[in-house]
């Protein structure tokens, strides 16, 4: 199966890295390089105008692969799996057009990062739209319009991916039948040292297993609490000690 991403030199450490070291064999890596200076940070200039050109791309990509089954991916992924052989079948037994990763638990918008596709007149207008939408709103970037759109188009089929599919903002802690990991969720400057610094969490759990997954929940708890359940540990130990 064929997996499409595009990249600019500032994202090329994800790209070289991280993600073309996880790629499973089944797919067959198509990465884009496109021109941009900056920094790429979330929200940048750089950052709306490469998620601009990628929708470009994604038109392109449907034109020329009709018929087939094809996967658009941010490089701020990794995969932990094989996943063309289910991706196929998800999509298939799903009936629908396209499958995206939902963004957030218990909302319905989408994550634009990864989503399994059919290549063919119904997918090719649907993003000839999300096209259209970014032309006339150039400081919106393809998520928004995508929802947007989805939202508008009750008659176009798409559906969910499995939580496997797992995304940062999804909550944590991830499911144990990852198969892949996306380091989203990331605000504000230094956004590929961020993304960085999930991707080592992330392959740190792998590694060593439950004890560092329950320490990273545990790091995650916010410090109010924290200082709730030293307060409640303190007083149990106090009262036992009497």
């Amino acid at each position: 199966m064929k997996i499409f991403c595009c990249h600019t030199k500032s994202h090329e450490r994800l790209l070289t890295d991280y993600f073309k070291p996880s790629l499973p064999p089944d797919l067959e890596l198509h990465a884009i390089p496109r021109e941009g200076d900056g920094t790429g940070d979330f929200r940048s200039d750089q950052w709306i105008k490469c998620l601009h050109n990628k929708i470009d791309m994604v038109v392109g990509t449907i034109r020329d692969h009709c018929g087939e089954i094809i996967i658009w991916s941010d490089i701020d992924i990794l995969f932990f799996r094989p996943v063309a052989k289910e991706l196929e079948a998800l999509i298939q037994a799903s009936g629908k057009e396209i499958l995206f990763q939902r963004e957030r638990n218990g909302i319905p918008d989408i994550n634009g990062g990864f989503y399994v596709l059919r290549a063919n007149e119904k997918t090719l207008a649907f993003f000839e739209q999300v096209r259209a939408g970014l032309a006339a709103n150039p400081d919106v970037d393809d998520q928004f319009i995508i929802n947007t759109l989805l939202r508008a188009c009750p008659n176009f089929a798409w559906g969910y991916l499995p939580f496997s599919y797992y995304a940062r903002t999804h909550g944590w802690p991830p499911p144990r039948d990852l198969a892949i990991f996306h380091a989203n969720g990331i605000m504000g400057k230094n956004s590929i040292e961020l993304n960085i610094s999930q991707f080592k969490e992330i392959l740190w759990i792998r590694k060593y297993g439950r004890l560092a997954l329950l320490l990273s929940c545990v790091a995650k708890i916010p410090k109010r609490c924290k200082r709730v359940w030293a307060e409640r540990l303190s007083r149990h130990a106090c009262k036992n000690a009497a």
